[in-house]
């Protein structure tokens, strides 16, 4: 049965599930919620294997399907990947407009409704709105989706949407919403990409010059979690694939002027070079990205590896037999990161987040090593930490600092020795001092030795001048007698 109108065409919502149980139902029942009533619900499951998703995806259905114009599950007998669980549920889709929703993220009430109210008004075929974050890695994709948000607001054509996309993705999945001619068209999401299909499908759209229209409201709820398509360790290796085929070797000129040096300093990480290395392969975003390898003393089964993955990426890899400081001093890029053989980058963004993000000259945040002797790091699902990221205008204005430091300590040194001097010059005054202060104590005493002697000898003067007058009187007194 299907029903449509001008006013209100047949929306088709396929929510993709794999291991959704603990959000599955909210998700549905945000769709149970929407305003808007012309919908077919379809919910295509991707061989749930660890939980109970199927079985309670089915008893929903059944107790709240009259609220749709049709409601149904799809199953496949084996893991296929997202790209290839969305065209089944597209596939079979009735609906006009189509919307692919993840099986832990949750519609507002009126999504429906508005958006595509919005595309009839300004006449897009696709279009996608902002999405509010939330769970427990939410806070830490806030500065992320703040940017690629900004983006969608600034561009208004699709060119200038395709160039862009091929610098980075900004475009919320979660919130995109499009007519199935545009799916019919691009022959539906790249299943080459097995764990990646809004990326390619966004690029897909845009270089057929479809421009993707913005509702500027929050009417999705995207979860961020440790459950996350991300954290798959397949992921990064889907990732890398998507690069070389859609962005590296076809459209390298897409980049904007920034540019990006990432430094591996390879030193005996047998078990984790490789790791290291296509860490950094794997990196997407809004500038031009080079890879240095520098190593000079580790063993020639190491330099093998290098060697090996340089063959593979002859254009991205540079190996440089010298001294790091040596080739650091020859780098012109505006950023320069450093990882050690046995750090990696976390994900496939990491390096794009923290450059837009960046307001400083170094930016440093807390890492973890790759385990050595791990023989498969991936299936342990490993997560590393950049160690530091810095700018090459930090590189000089460490140098300056540097030689400064190094006058400012000579200077130092100088009047340090100057002081010892003075010092010294003091203290033999200070000794002087206490000379001449003995002296004058001593002089003080014999000044008043000889003032107390001068005292008895003027009173025995006087008593003799008194006593010698008396005598010539008594004198004077006897020859006039």
């Amino acid at each position: 049965m299907r029903k449509e109108n001008t006013c209100c065409p047949l929306v088709s919502i396929v929510v993709i599930t794999y291991n959704s149980m603990p959000y599955i139902i909210e998700t549905l029942n945000s769709i149970k919620a929407q305003t808007y009533k012309n919908i077919e619900l379809i919910v295509s499951d991707d061989c749930s294997p660890t939980d109970n998703t199927v079985e309670s995806v089915k008893e929903w259905i059944k107790q709240n399907k009259e609220r749709f114009v049709k409601a149904e599950l799809i199953t496949t007998p084996c893991n296929t990947g997202i790209s290839s669980n969305c065209n089944r549920g597209c596939r079979i889709a009735e609906g006009e407009w189509l919307k692919v929703l993840g099986g832990d993220d949750i519609l507002k009430p009126t999504y429906v409704e508005e958006i595509v109210n919005y595309c009839y008004k300004t006449g897009c075929d696709i279009a996608c709105c902002d999405i509010e974050l939330f769970g427990e890695g939410a806070s830490a994709m806030v500065d992320f989706w703040n940017v690629s948000i900004d983006k969608l607001r600034i561009l208004q054509d699709a060119s200038s949407q395709n160039k862009a996309l091929l610098q980075g993705n900004f475009i919320p999945a979660a919130s995109l919403i499009y007519k199935r001619i545009i799916w019919n068209q691009i022959g539906g999401y790249d299943e080459e990409c097995k764990l990646l299909e809004d990326y390619p499908f966004n690029i897909n759209v845009t270089s057929l010059g479809y421009h993707i229209g913005f509702l500027d409201k929050k009417l999705v709820m995207y979860r961020e979690n440790s459950k996350s398509v991300r954290c798959n360790p397949d992921y990064l290796y889907t990732i890398r694939d998507f690069a070389e085929k859609y962005i590296y070797k076809v459209n390298s000129d897409a980049f904007d002027g920034t540019t990006v040096t990432t430094i591996i300093l390879a030193h005996n990480n047998k078990d984790t070079i490789a790791r290291t290395i296509e860490s950094a392969l794997w990196q997407i975003g809004n500038f031009k990205h080079n890879i240095v390898v520098i190593d000079n003393v580790s063993s020639d089964n190491i330099q093998m590896i290098i060697e090996e993955m340089m063959s593979q990426y002859p254009d991205r890899i540079v190996f440089v037999k010298d001294s790091f400081e040596e080739y650091l001093t020859n780098i012109d890029s505006q950023y320069i990161s450093i990882l050690y053989g046995n750090e990696a980058y976390e994900d496939n963004q990491d390096l794009y987040r923290r450059v837009i993000s960046i307001h400083v000259n170094i930016l440093a945040f807390p890492y973890k090593l790759i385990p050595e002797n791990s023989d498969d790091t991936y299936q342990k699902n490993i997560r590393t930490y950049r160690f530091y990221t810095n700018t090459r205008k930090t590189h000089s204005i460490i140098n300056e600092l540097q030689t400064q430091l190094k006058n400012a300590s000579e200077c130092l040194l100088r009047k340090d020795r100057e002081m010892e001097s003075q010092n010294d010059h003091i203290q033999g005054l200070l000794r002087h001092n206490q000379e001449l202060e003995a002296r004058v104590k001593e002089l003080e005493a014999r000044v008043i030795y000889y003032l107390k002697r001068n005292k008895f000898y003027r009173k025995l003067f006087l008593v003799t001048c008194v006593l010698l007058s008396i005598c010539i009187s008594l004198l004077v007194y006897v020859y006039l007698l």
